[in-house]
């Protein structure tokens, strides 16, 4: 499983709308920040799209594409899978800048179907160490 499998499973793909970037560390692993850390991502997320549980509609009439239903369901869905404490992205070297400019770029070229390539900061995101067999 990759990180953007898991990322578009969380609702982590947006078609528009703005979220002020992250108060973490920008520089701290996403597998070893904290319980609260982890909300604050969530949150974070969230606000790509307007809110938990919000669902966007792209001007090309594609709908669907949103943010995590919780922060409850979020966080435990990042502990699960993302987060160091045994979760399955445990040894990945994707830093919360790194995964906040992925997600970012992720969000503002959802719709667009001609994004370009993918900033260096997703190839982190998306490489084998952030990946489960």
């Amino acid at each position: 499983m990759r990180w953007d499998i898991v990322l578009v499973t969380l609702g982590l793909v947006n078609c528009g709308g703005q979220a002020e970037p992250g108060t973490l560390t920008p520089q701290t692993l996403v597998a070893q920040i904290s319980p609260n850390e982890e909300k604050q991502l969530c949150d974070w997320w969230a606000g790509l799209y307007g809110g938990y549980g919000a669902i966007l509609d792209c001007d090309s009439g594609a709908t669907g594409l949103g943010g995590p239903a919780s922060e409850q369901e979020c966080v435990q869905q990042l502990a699960a899978g993302l987060v160091g404490r045994g979760g399955m992205f445990s040894q990945c070297p994707a830093t919360v800048e790194q995964v906040e400019a992925c997600l970012t770029w992720r969000a503002s070229t959802a719709c667009s179907t001609s994004a370009g390539a993918p900033p260096s900061e997703c190839t982190v995101v998306d490489g084998p160490q952030c990946s489960s067999p």
